[in-house]
């Protein structure tokens, strides 16, 4: 791959370039031989995913920080590479005078097409920033640090991070956290057949350990069973010989069972069928009356690993991230676990001592470095800086409700009744709200109305045609988006069946200005008018059954929702967060869509 790439793009002098695009920080985490990218960035080991997100954020203010130098410093307007230094590329000790192309002058940093002005950056411009999903995540942490960001645009990022986590159903960011903290688990079931996971024939029982590895779900089969060794009113009981813990529980219909157990690497376990034993079983303590000798016992590896799969073989039997078990050998935890149960008060307590753990990485401990108290530094002019959270509806991977609670931190969202205290004035509502909408904050009818629940499947709001859509609090199409029953696909709104989502009307479409509310009469909360910057929370309806970022263009759309959002995000970061297009021109916004309109015109 190296000599691929540095032969490409050494015929446009850009060989290194190639060269430094391969530096990677990336591991072999799984023992295949492969370094994995990012394999381990969410993992139960909080200290490290912590300093993951704290790495990444460092990493983009280092950039920041390069990009700013391109100018050079106040007074030294055209910086020159500092001579004296080693490419990338070139050989160790070879002397460098900064002529990178060998014209006999030394080249201006940032200069990239060698034109004699620097492409981009300087010590005195103004920078945004936007990303999706998790860099929607490292946009609210940076912008929070970097006072030379001016305006930013996350889309489907939130706060908490363990509120995140506790309901993403992206399974790279939750497997590898909750299978260590809910597992390891063994399970019983039916086997299929021999794959790739099993090695086991149809119509026996595969008996496995179900665990994470790097980022995704993974199972260790431990060994085949015939049909007949389990059944309904069983109990298996798991012991673990190392640390003594015992864990239990009944089988149920086809020979099915699932037991949790904590486990450090290396314990050796011992797997106890009891027959029969369901009924007088005491599942807190793992004893029966007369309990007596187990019908079957577990202690050995039962199943060999081989490269592919075959009969009574398979790649993942026995064998967990470079470890392989022999036929025969003792039985033993493949890797570590707490062995927890789900809604135990254990694990809600190991949830909320992980929070403090990852609260240093956190975007919601830096929303209120936002606009309310903003980062200062002697070599960057302070400027109004301001940040459109764009959310999309019904979203389960980085859930509405953390979006909400980072806007809420931010002063963006306002959460409190307008007689709250004046010192809590960049959190309450403005005069007159309640009476609009019939509720006592934007945050309250956001959860009145289940915006902030966010999940269709609960079925809060049915409209005619449709049970399960999730309401549109903002309707920046304004009636164009209709749907499908099933709520997966836009449709003509004279389409058989076309079904809209319920909507506020007024639509909410909440914003103000980016600065500290003074108390009193001193009202923020506005879209437009002459402040230099304003904050927004905005919606994003692309499908009323739920969806994670913004989808690219698609022009067979009656309303291209992917095109319009991204356009208003556009807007307003070239505005440098002056302005919110559906409030600066609320006849006209649609042109944003229709891509009829340009920053600037009239």
């Amino acid at each position: 791959v190296t000599r691929l790439l540095t032969s490409l793009l050494g015929r446009s002098c850009l060989a290194p370039l190639g060269e430094s695009l391969l530096i990677h920080r990336a591991r072999d985490g799984d023992g295949d031989g492969v370094p994995d990218q990012a394999g381990r960035f969410f993992s139960a080991y909080m200290f490290h995913t912590r300093d993951n997100l704290r790495q990444t954020a460092l990493d983009w203010l280092q950039a920041i920080r390069v990009v700013r130098s391109f100018f050079g410093a106040p007074g030294d307007p055209s910086p020159r590479w500092p001579s004296g230094t080693l490419p990338i590329g070139g050989e160790e000790g070879t002397p460098f005078d900064g002529d990178l192309d060998g014209d006999g002058t030394t080249e201006l940093a940032g200069d990239f097409d060698a034109d004699g002005t620097p492409d981009l950056g300087g010590w005195d411009g103004p920078f945004r920033m936007w990303g999706t999903s998790l860099g929607g995540l490292t946009t609210m942490i940076v912008t929070g640090l970097e006072p030379s960001i001016v305006a930013a645009a996350p889309i489907s990022g939130g706060g908490g991070l363990l509120d995140i986590g506790a309901r993403t159903g992206l399974s790279p960011a939750r497997d590898p956290v909750w299978y260590r903290v809910l597992g390891p688990a063994i399970v019983t079931e039916p086997a299929t057949g021999p794959s790739e996971e099993s090695g086991c024939e149809a119509g026996q029982l595969r008996i496995y350990f179900e665990t994470a590895s790097l980022n995704k779900r993974h199972t260790v089969e431990m060994s085949c069973l015939p049909a007949e060794a389990l059944a309904e009113g069983d109990v298996l009981v798991v012991r673990n010989e190392g640390n003594r813990e015992v864990r239990c529980a009944g089988v149920g219909p086809g020979g099915r069972a699932r037991v949790v157990i904590p486990t450090s690497t290396g314990d050796p376990l011992r797997i106890e069928v009891h027959a029969g034993r369901a009924a007088e079983m005491d599942y807190a303590t793992c004893t029966a009356p007369a309990m007596g000798t187990p019908d079957l016992v577990i202690d050995r590896w039962g199943v060999e690993q081989a490269a592919t799969a075959t009969p009574g073989r398979c790649p993942q039997c026995a064998a967990y991230q470079g470890t392989v078990w022999e036929l025969d050998s003792p039985l033993v935890a493949p890797t570590d676990g707490l062995g927890l149960h789900r809604q135990s008060p254990e694990a809600r307590r190991i949830a909320g001592l992980s929070q403090l753990v990852v609260d240093p990485a956190d975007p919601i401990n830096y929303a209120a470095r936002l606009f309310l108290r903003p980062p200062r530094a002697q070599d960057v002019e302070e400027r109004p800086r301001g940040m459109m959270v764009m959310l999309t509806l019904g979203d389960t991977t980085v859930p509405v409700a953390t979006g909400h609670a980072y806007a809420r931190a931010a002063g963006i969202l306002p959460f409190l009744p307008a007689d709250a205290p004046e010192e809590l004035a960049d959190y309450r509502a403005p005069v007159g709200f309640e009476a609009r909408y019939d509720a006592p904050s934007p945050a309250d009818l956001l959860i009145a109305y289940h915006v902030t629940e966010g999940m269709s499947r609960l079925r809060r709001h049915p409209v005619p045609g449709a049970d399960h859509f999730v309401v549109d609090p903002d309707d920046f199409s304004e009636g164009r988006q209709w749907f499908d029953p099933s709520g997966e696909r836009q449709v003509p709104a004279d389409a058989p069946g076309a079904t809209r989502p319920l909507r506020l009307d007024p639509p909410l479409r909440w914003a103000r200005e980016s600065r500290p509310a003074a108390g009193g009469s001193d009202d923020p909360w506005q879209g437009a008018g002459d402040a230099p910057s304003y904050s927004a929370l905005a919606h994003g309806m692309i499908f009323p059954v739920g969806q994670h970022i913004i989808l690219p263009d698609d022009p067979r759309k009656p309303f291209d929702e992917g095109v319009y959002l991204l356009s208003a995000i556009g807007w307003y970061l070239a505005s440098d967060g002056r302005e919110i297009p559906w409030h600066v021109m609320p006849d006209r916004h649609h042109c944003l869509e229709a891509q009829t309109c340009g920053y600037g015109e009239d």
